[in-house]
């Protein structure tokens, strides 16, 4: 019996201990790994928000440009006609002038070419 006492029983309660020591880091494992999953959802999170904003940013940025393009294609028109003295377009340019300006228009344009464009509907429109 002495002999079970000095070798099982502390090996035993080793073993027990070791085991408590195990469960208990596996734990604190657990519970760091849910912190790292917090912390990388909501970096990811973050990063998805950025990317959407600078998305956006350069939606924006290319709508005004398109827009400005649009602005000096319509004065270019415009301005082609008053130069050479014509009050006129052309069936085509006509077609362009309201396919022009209905895509200014929904981007947001302003009513200095709603202005212009009043200006031209006043014009014959010829065959071309």
């Amino acid at each position: 019996m002495e002999w079970w006492t000095n070798v099982w029983v502390p090996l035993i309660i080793a073993l027990f201990t070791a085991t408590a020591t195990l469960v208990g880091t596996l734990a604190g494992v657990r519970a760091q790994l849910k912190i790292n999953e917090k912390k990388a959802e909501e970096d990811r999170r973050r990063l998805e928000d950025a990317r959407e904003r600078k998305e956006a940013e350069r939606q924006e940025k290319q709508e005004e440009a398109l827009k400005s393009i649009l602005r000096t294609e319509l004065l270019r028109i415009y301005f082609r006609r008053i130069e050479k003295g014509q009050r006129f377009l052309t069936q085509w340019e006509s077609e362009n002038v309201h396919r022009m300006y209905a895509s200014y228009t929904a981007l947001g344009g302003n009513s200095f070419v709603t202005d212009l464009v009043n200006r031209m509907n006043e014009w014959d429109v010829v065959q071309n």
